[in-house]
């Protein structure tokens, strides 16, 4: 019987490595998870983990990617990195990312995970919706993305905006308005974002930290998340304040 190491994270679902894989119980969208996933690797994508199908329990097999999860360290990783290249560099990633997957047609019968859209904008591509510190895993040889389960239909605003609120950060912080102001800045140039769609970004960070305050509030699924949905509800508060400022 092969070893398996149980990992930190996945919440709820209990994650283990295996060798050079990770495996967890498949959800109703795992299989459609896996086809957007073999997409972006045969298009070159190296962000993201190479789905290698189910083994005899029924668990997904991914990639293990090796190095270092940024979270909770996040201020300590852009310092480490500088806080510019570090910054940049992810906006960069979620730029591959969109280009690679945009056109491509889900399989017909596609299942998503994703939570309600919080913008009526019409769907561009297919967003990870939760490129965040704690899916991150950087090294020497790449940076990736993992845990794509949320992965679902929508625009690339949106899949930035949601990146923006924890790599800026745009939440509660030591940050002067105006150091704040220049993340902002050096991450949507690195994306190629309009100035134009810079407070469109601001205006769907907020609807999306209010939703996701407003659903951990409603579920409640792990113990911490009454915290986590005050902490949500804090940031949504602090871009409602700061917008004016970090725009000027």
């Amino acid at each position: 019987m092969e070893f398996e190491e149980v990992l930190k994270g996945g919440n709820w679902t209990p994650v283990v490595r295996v060798g050079d894989t990770v495996r967890r119980a498949a959800k109703p969208q795992t299989e459609t998870v896996h086809a957007l996933l073999n997409h972006l690797v045969a298009h070159g994508f190296s962000g993201c983990p190479q789905p290698r199908g189910f083994d005899g329990l029924g668990r997904e097999v991914l990639e293990f990617i090796p190095g270092t999860v940024p979270w909770p360290i996040v201020a300590e990783f852009v310092s480490a990195l500088g806080s510019d290249p570090a910054i940049a560099r992810v906006a960069r990633l979620i730029r591959e990312y969109h280009d690679v997957v945009v056109g491509w047609e889900p399989p017909s019968g596609a299942v998503w995970g994703a939570p309600p859209r919080v913008d009526d904008a019409p769907v561009e591509l297919i967003c990870h919706n939760d490129i965040a510190p704690w899916n991150l895993v950087v090294s020497a040889e790449r940076w990736s993305v993992i845990d794509w389960d949320v992965a679902g239909p929508g625009t690339r605003l949106e899949d930035l905006a949601y990146a923006a609120l924890s790599f800026v950060p745009l939440g509660p912080s030591h940050a002067t308005d105006a150091e704040i102001s220049h993340r902002l800045r050096v991450f949507t140039d690195a994306y190629g974002l309009s100035s134009s769609d810079v407070p469109k970004l601001l205006d769907l960070g907020i609807l999306q930290a209010d939703a996701i305050g407003a659903r951990h509030e409603a579920e409640r699924l792990l113990p911490e998340w009454e915290s986590h949905a005050a902490a949500w509800r804090g940031i949504a508060r602090q871009v409602r304040q700061k917008r004016a400022r970090w725009l000027t």
